[in-house]
């Protein structure tokens, strides 16, 4: 899919496990904006982050000749370029504590998250590979398999992914989440009263935690125990997620 000629193409690329690039599919959904998506095989991706220039992270959004890379600033740009749906608040103060928010999703939540997970995930090649790979080309889950034993390592190594660190994880993570619990006693949204990139953010980035259907993956049917214990711990304190998948996603 394409935008119109009047606002030029979009071309968004990502990994599709990642909970960084669902927070950029759901914003572009939100916004209704007309794009289209190129899925990269972790790993093989740095290849191509370098020959565009950038750095390796992922998601990155091309906009005719401009490269947009990093979430928070990919929905900043698409809020001032496509104005429409905005998901950021057109008052200047809520804008502010909306990214301030989103800050606290991006560094107090995601990173833990995403070590938590695959603390677990990664001992079970037969469901995470498929994830990885999930709408990359052809062969990506070929090649993953060949692989996985070394990216195995270069991820536990890359990400801190260990028990002390997944423990130190946690505790952020449970902090983070009582103080969200707290701003929500009583209200909606976390900013305002409507939807902003500060709940899409939070929400899509816990999202892992509650595999929605909606975050697009084929999620296992059946998970492992250890992993069923990781997503029963937190299923409790997490029914907001719910909320926003199914009435903003």
């Amino acid at each position: 899919m394409y935008c119109d000629t009047v606002h030029g193409m979009l071309v968004f690329y990502q990994l599709a496990i990642s909970h960084y690039c669902e927070k950029i599919r759901w914003a572009l959904d939100y916004k209704r904006l007309a794009h289209r998506t190129e899925s990269l095989l972790p790993g093989l991706h740095v290849a191509r982050m370098k020959k565009m220039g950038l750095k390796s992270s992922l998601p990155v959004v091309r906009h005719d000749d401009t490269l947009i890379q990093n979430s928070s600033d990919i929905i900043t740009y698409l809020d001032r370029v496509f104005p429409d749906r905005s998901l950021s608040p057109a008052d200047a103060t809520l804008a502010r504590e909306a990214m301030e928010w989103e800050a606290v999703a991006d560094e107090e939540i995601g990173p833990h998250v995403r070590r938590i997970c695959y603390h677990q995930l990664l001992e079970y090649p037969d469901i995470v590979v498929p994830l990885l790979s999930y709408g990359g080309p052809w062969y990506g889950r070929f090649l993953l398999r060949l692989i996985f034993p070394k990216l195995k390592d270069r991820m536990r190594q890359g990400m801190r992914i260990n028990d002390a660190e997944v423990e130190l994880s946690r505790e952020t993570l449970d902090a983070t989440l009582e103080k969200v619990r707290r701003r929500l006693s009583g209200r909606e949204f976390l900013v305002g009263d409507e939807f902003s990139r500060a709940d899409l953010a939070v929400a899509a980035l816990l999202a892992p935690l509650r595999m929605p259907a909606k975050y697009g993956l084929p999620w296992p049917q059946t998970l492992p125990d250890s992993v069923a214990r990781v997503i029963d711990t937190y299923a409790g304190r997490l029914t907001w997620v719910d909320g926003l998948y199914a009435n903003h996603r």
